[in-house]
């Protein structure tokens, strides 16, 4: 795992680590480009991230375990995020 370990969490803009580390903030752009909900929606998406990625790990390797071909396309969007976020 290369990213910072643990639940991350929002406050406001800010996405903080467990232990309270600043990791990002979410800039809020002029409004005619992002509205403030959109720039707190994001900051929420960013701090879900490490379970996202934790839970998409979980369903990939249970439907490849049991071979499950309905879900050949989902797994390979998924192997792409998966790699995308990891290497």
């Amino acid at each position: 795992m290369k990213h910072t370990k643990g639940n991350w969490s929002n406050t406001g803009l800010d996405i903080r680590s467990q232990s309270s580390l600043l990791l990002a903030t979410v800039y809020k752009h002029l409004e005619s480009n992002q509205s403030k909900e959109e720039a707190l929606a994001n900051a929420k998406l960013i701090a879900s991230a490490p379970k996202l990625l934790e839970a998409l790990k979980l369903m990939y390797e249970t439907a490849r375990l049991h071979g499950l071909p309905e879900f050949n396309n989902s797994l390979q969007l998924a192997e792409e995020a998966i790699k995308q976020a990891t290497e």
